[in-house]
């Protein structure tokens, strides 16, 4: 597998507000993604949710495609990558028809 590190001997600085930051983001991310779902759930069905969320996850993948395809990947790698898509596209079909059905607290 490529190294996607460029220096792995470099010191890495201690950024605990950073992650204090990006954790307080993906929560409220996670949330609004939940409400978001539960609001739609009588006119989209959980894999057109899915589908919306992918989309708009899309936008934020775009600017690192040219990087993936710089990497030199087997194809057993390749068929880990396409299981491990196909399992959590799955899991979030799942978890969003879940949402439709549980009552919020």
């Amino acid at each position: 597998m490529a190294d996607l590190h460029a220096n792995p001997d470099a010191k890495q600085s201690s950024q605990p507000l950073v992650g204090i930051v990006w954790m307080l983001v993906t929560s409220a991310l996670f949330v609004t993604v939940t409400a978001s779902v539960k609001h739609g759930a009588a006119e989209l069905p959980a894999a057109m949710s899915a589908f919306v969320r992918y989309f708009l996850g899309l936008v934020f993948f775009i600017p690192i495609f040219p990087r993936l395809f710089q990497l030199r990947l087997t194809r057993q790698q390749v068929q880990f990558v396409a299981i491990r898509g196909a399992t959590h596209s799955l899991g979030v079909i799942l978890w969003f028809f879940a949402m439709t059905r549980i009552s919020i607290a």
